[in-house]
């Protein structure tokens, strides 16, 4: 008798673990967009030949926020029949931990910034600003809450 009340309880702790296990592999969890290995590096000192030209917090959706500072480098002569060539840059302090510095691109309309791949890009524009990752914007609907140099 002793020995089949082991064997009951050896077989229900069993069944325990493995419904424990399969819970655990079932439960759904949050998607997250996987970050670029460049675009999660940490920040990198400014060029010394760029001056700060401002320092901008912006409020975005979902209590996210961006701290941005941004430089601009020295004057270029443009090449004949070539847009000018931005030199400046900007480096993010995000709500979601990352710090990271990108270098200022070609932009038709507003100021852009992105890493070398363009897999993370900051734009701004006026008083809004927005970021995206991977062709997914992740941070959105951002206006100035704070400036200054």
């Amino acid at each position: 008798m002793q020995s089949m009340k082991k064997k009951h309880l050896l077989a229900t702790l069993i069944i325990i673990v493995l419904l424990a296990i399969a819970i655990f592999f079932a439960w759904p969890r949050p998607k997250a967009i996987a970050p670029t290995q460049s675009s999660t590096q940490p920040a990198a000192s400014v060029p010394a030949d760029q001056t700060l030209v401002n320092n901008v917090t912006y409020s975005c959706d979902d209590g996210k926020t961006i701290t941005a500072a941004l430089y601009q480098g020295p004057r270029v002569a443009a090449v004949p029949n070539e847009p000018p060539q931005p030199n400046g840059s900007a480096v993010l302090s995000l709500s979601d931990g990352r710090n990271m510095t990108l270098s200022q691109t070609i932009s038709a309309d507003g100021i852009r910034y992105a890493n070398t791949d363009e897999s993370f890009i900051f734009w701004s524009k006026g008083s809004g600003a927005f970021i995206q990752e991977n062709g997914t914007t992740t941070f959105s609907n951002c206006e100035v809450s704070a400036t200054g140099q």
